[in-house]
């Protein structure tokens, strides 16, 4: 099995951030296609952690993978809805120049965020309650 590997180079800080989003991508997918909780788990721990970095790049992939598998229905977090709602309304994203970068882009993010949450909303009873649960963890990190 793979996951452990992705697993590792995925936490690893020291390696280049190219190579752990791609592990952070390909376990998202693994996550996708395979019911196996336990990656599921860990993945969604390290996602809420990474979504709690400090303006990183990284922290736009993790916005991806989040709200990739929240729409799936593989995540059913109210605190990880809270950090995303805190990413997309951080004005530091709204300052950033344009970097030409091929992972990691904070204008993909943006935009990413921007259709998921009306889509997610509108998708299920069950995930407008996850979105409304979101807004106390929200109002208490700002």
């Amino acid at each position: 099995k793979c996951e452990p590997i992705l697993l590792e180079i995925m936490a690893k800080e020291e390696e280049k951030m190219e190579i752990r989003a791609q592990a952070i991508l390909a376990l998202s997918d693994w996550a996708m296609l395979h019911s196996d909780d336990s990656i599921t788990e860990k993945l969604q721990t390290f996602i809420f952690s990474l979504l709690a970095g400090d303006h990183d790049p990284v922290v736009a992939v993790a916005a991806e993978v989040a709200t990739k598998l929240l729409l799936a229905g593989r995540f059913h977090s109210p605190d990880l809805m809270a950090s995303l709602l805190c990413i997309f309304f951080d004005k530091y994203y709204d300052e950033m120049e344009e970097e030409d970068i091929e992972v990691g882009s904070v204008y993909r993010m943006q935009q990413l965020l921007s259709l998921f949450f009306p889509a997610y909303s509108m998708k299920n009873q069950n995930n407008k309650m996850i979105l409304v649960s979101a807004m106390a963890p929200m109002l208490a990190k700002v």
